[in-house]
C-alpha cells in the first residue's frame, strides 16, 4: 500500500514537473524572441503589464518567476519588469517580489558557476563581459562584493556568476547579497515610484 502510494505520488510529481518545465521553456523562449526582435521598450512594458494584470491570482507568482529569469538569463533586461511591478503592484509589494526573486536568481547563478565553471558562464553572460573580470578570481572577496552590491556597480546577475567562480563560500555570498542589495533596491524603486506619481 505504501509503496503504491509512493509510486503514484512520484508519477504525479513528475507530471507536474514536466508541465512546469514546459511553461518555463515557453516563457523563456518568448522573452528571448522579444529580445531578438528588439521590440520597443514602451510596447514591451505595456504587453507585460497587461499579461501580468490579467493573470489574476497567479500574477504575483508569474511576476516573481519572470523577474528571477531576468537574473539568470543575463541578456533579458530587468528594467521593464521593474516598471511593470511598480505599475501593477505598487511600491511595497513590488519591492518584496523583486527582492526575493533577485535572491533566488542570484543563488541559481552562484551554483551554476560553482557546478559548471567558466565555459557555461561565458555562454550565459558573454565572453567579452567575462573577460573584464579575468584575473580577479583571487582578489574578488568579501569587500569587493559588499561594495558592488551596495552601490550597484556592474550587472547584478553578472556579479553573481563571477562570485561563483571564486573560492567564496555560499553562506558568505548569500548574506552579503541578501543584506547589501537592500539599500540600493529601495532607493531605485522609490525614485522610480515617485517619478511615476509625479507624471500622473
Amino acid at each position: 500500500m505504501i509503496s503504491k502510494w509512493i509510486l503514484n505520488s512520484s508519477s504525479y510529481f513528475n507530471r507536474k514537473l514536466f508541465k512546469v518545465a514546459v511553461i518555463v521553456t515557453l516563457i523563456g523562449g518568448s522573452l528571448f524572441v522579444v529580445h531578438l526582435l528588439n521590440v520597443s521598450i514602451q510596447s514591451y512594458i505595456e504587453e507585460l503589464k497587461r499579461f501580468i494584470a490579467f493573470s489574476g491570482y497567479y500574477g504575483n507568482a508569474l511576476f516573481f518567476f519572470l523577474y528571477a529569469l531576468t537574473v539568470v538569463f543575463s541578456p533579458i533586461a530587468a528594467s521593464p519588469f521593474v516598471v511593470v511591478g511598480l505599475l501593477v503592484f505598487g511600491l511595497m509589494k513590488s519591492l518584496v517580489l523583486i527582492y526575493v526573486a533577485s535572491l533566488v536568481g542570484a543563488v541559481i547563478n552562484f551554483f551554476i558557476s560553482k557546478k559548471f565553471g567558466r565555459p557555461v558562464v561565458s555562454k550565459l553572460i558573454g565572453e567579452k563581459r567575462l573577460k573584464r573580470f579575468d584575473g580577479t578570481a583571487n582578489t574578488f572577496g568579501i569587500k569587493s562584493l559588499i561594495v558592488l552590491r551596495l552601490i550597484g556597480v556592474g550587472s547584478f546577475d553578472v556579479i553573481s556568476y563571477i562570485a561563483g567562480l571564486t573560492p567564496m563560500k555560499f553562506y558568505v555570498y548569500f548574506l552579503i547579497t541578501a543584506i547589501c542589495s537592500v539599500p540600493r533596491l529601495i532607493v531605485v524603486l522609490y525614485v522610480m515610484d515617485q517619478a511615476f506619481e509625479s507624471s500622473k
